[in-house]
């Protein structure tokens, strides 16, 4: 098997499936993934409501969006409080079964910066800031100052940061 890293938004990605890591919560679409839900036509969030799906361990569900990834599969993180590395290192090992299962030649694996930042760094090795906006006047510049200040030593490759181009004014 073969993997790589590569930064894309999540709804643009060209995987035969694209693995969205979900911490356990109500029938709604956390704010995290709302502007992936819309991307998706809500289709996150008609999967949620039905309660067939709600971000426990080891829990999955599998749509086909209209546009973007050729399948979407839903990965149960567990309780966010209770969120680490051992916990998302598990749901990737998931997907990557059920990306077998599926016959899907490529997975591309998606976990919010809310729940990222609740990983050690020293766990991953490698920081990739995803912005919805553009990288002018975002957040992301403080972030990335502050992985840069105080974990930098831990990391295994340089930070990446993927946000919207910026317009010129």
């Amino acid at each position: 098997m073969r993997s790589s890293v590569g930064t894309t938004a999540p709804q643009q990605s060209t995987a035969a499936l694209l693995a969205v890591g979900v911490p356990r919560g109500g029938r709604k679409v956390p704010g995290f993934l709302t502007t992936l839900d819309r991307a998706f036509k809500g289709e996150i969030s008609r999967v949620l409501a039905s309660g067939d799906f709600t971000g426990k361990p080891d829990q999955t569900a599998v749509f086909y969006p209209a546009k973007g990834p050729k399948r979407v599969l839903l990965v149960g993180l567990g309780e966010s409080d209770s969120l680490d590395g051992n916990a998302v290192r598990k749901a990737a090992a998931l997907a990557a079964r059920r990306a077998l299962d599926l016959g899907a030649g490529s997975l591309a694996f998606f976990l919010a910066s809310e729940a990222a930042s609740k990983i050690d760094p020293e766990e991953t090795g490698r920081v990739v800031i995803v912005e919805e906006g553009h990288k002018t006047g975002g957040v992301a510049g403080e972030i990335w100052a502050q992985i840069t200040e105080k974990a930098f030593g831990y990391l295994d490759a340089p930070l990446a940061r993927v946000a919207a181009e910026d317009t010129p004014m």
